[in-house]
């Protein structure tokens, strides 16, 4: 959409250009897949309410343990398991088995689509982001646009 322009990313650098921003834990073989631009949809059991546009950190869960990218929210697709499958499931970049698997007895299925992804020149690690006051979540979370601001800068964008 208009929003996930480059600028969107670019942006972050502002802390006012965006109420919040959105932290994803997710594990590292994800992240390396959406890193590399061969999934651009991240799965999820519940949908954050975040407006499209919304900067999106991407953090890389145990063993790595460190926010290593940023990416924009493109939109937010909500259907039942079988139905996200057939619209995204060839952009979530997982298996057929491994989705069964994570979507098991839910009702609901969240499609997160993430554009603009850039992998950040200088990870921020857990003992850092803690030192930020930010812990990083189980699945997601929101933080304010001004930390986003300050991770964008220490993970040397600028």
């Amino acid at each position: 959409g208009p929003l996930t322009t480059l600028a969107s990313i670019e942006s972050l650098a502002e802390a006012d250009a965006h109420p919040r921003c959105l932290v994803l834990s997710i594990k590292p073989r994800y992240v390396d897949k959406i890193l590399a631009g061969a999934k651009t949809v991240e799965l999820r059991r519940t949908g954050p309410d975040v407006e499209p546009g919304t900067p999106v950190l991407l953090y890389s869960s145990t063993p790595v343990k460190a926010a290593v990218g940023f990416a924009a929210l493109d939109d937010i697709v909500k259907q039942t398991p079988t139905g996200l499958w057939d619209s995204l499931g060839s952009h979530a970049g997982v298996t057929r088995a491994e989705y069964r698997e994570y979507f098991h007895g839910a009702e609901r299925a969240f499609g997160l689509r993430l554009t603009n992804v850039r992998r950040a020149p200088s990870a921020v690690s857990l003992e850092q982001m803690r030192l930020m006051g930010v812990e990083p979540p189980q699945s997601w979370r929101y933080i304010s646009g001004e930390l986003a601001a300050k991770f964008f800068d220490r993970m040397r964008f600028a």
